[in-house]
């Protein structure tokens, strides 16, 4: 059985991403809301707006790619989540691969993929 979405709609969920992000924060814990992503987990953040976010297509794929972000550190903790948050909300959070951070350092790009559903 095949199972579609409409394209607006993943257009606009990306969309509402892009428009929204106000943060990328680098977290030593799954965030499951802003507050934790921007103060309970957060061991690094920088501000991001929409320009730092390109919108494209791959076949039925929808893309978000985030562009490349320095960022200062001061400590020792291991790296393991990324979130884009906005003033109000956690947008987006996934994994990184685990990095012990303890000096400056560079996330690069990165994409948020949204897919047709499957069953």
């Amino acid at each position: 059985m095949a199972v579609s979405i409409v394209e607006l709609s993943k257009d606009s969920l990306l969309n509402y991403i892009k428009n929204n992000a106000s943060q990328l924060c680098v977290c030593d814990a799954l965030p499951t809301t802003r507050t934790e992503a921007a103060t309970t987990y957060n061991i690094a953040s920088v501000n991001i707006s929409a320009s730092d976010i390109i919108l494209s297509t791959s076949v039925e794929n929808r893309l978000a790619t985030v562009a490349e972000k320095d960022f200062t550190f001061v400590g020792s903790e291991t790296a393991i989540y990324l979130a884009i948050i906005s003033g109000s909300e956690l947008l987006v959070a996934t994994s990184l691969p685990s990095t012990l951070v303890n000096t400056d350092f560079t996330i690069g790009s990165w994409t948020v993929t949204v897919n047709d559903p499957t069953l």
